[in-house]
């Protein structure tokens, strides 16, 4: 009983721990100047989702192309942001910052929601 209290108090303190470090999503107001076209998917679409698309009658449109690498590039210069994961279909990422300077100056970007 002893080991299961101090596994709680341990697990409840580092879950404090980490929530000083909020996550927090930016979503893009578009895909920008993005290198890569509707045009030509197989440069960012595997040979099997483009198989399975064609199957499907899924046709390839805007949400499918990449994020714009600029916007990543932008988000990580603005100070101390660590980019947690991506999402080409909802147009956003989601960041990590206790940098209250670098969310002021992400979210005063013209491509940021």
């Amino acid at each position: 009983m002893k080991h299961l209290f101090f596994v709680l108090v341990v697990a409840f303190l580092f879950n404090e721990a980490s929530a000083q470090y909020p996550k927090l999503l930016v979503q893009f107001t578009d895909k920008g100047s993005n290198t890569k076209t509707i045009s030509n998917p197989s440069a960012y679409l595997s040979p099997r989702a483009l198989l399975r698309r064609t199957r499907q009658n899924i046709s390839i449109d805007s949400s499918d192309l990449p994020l714009t690498q600029r916007y990543i590039d932008s988000l990580k210069a603005a100070g101390a942001v660590k980019i947690l994961s991506q999402s080409k279909w909802l147009n956003q990422v989601l960041i990590q910052s206790t940098d209250a300077a670098a969310l002021a100056k992400i979210n005063n970007f013209s491509f940021v929601k």
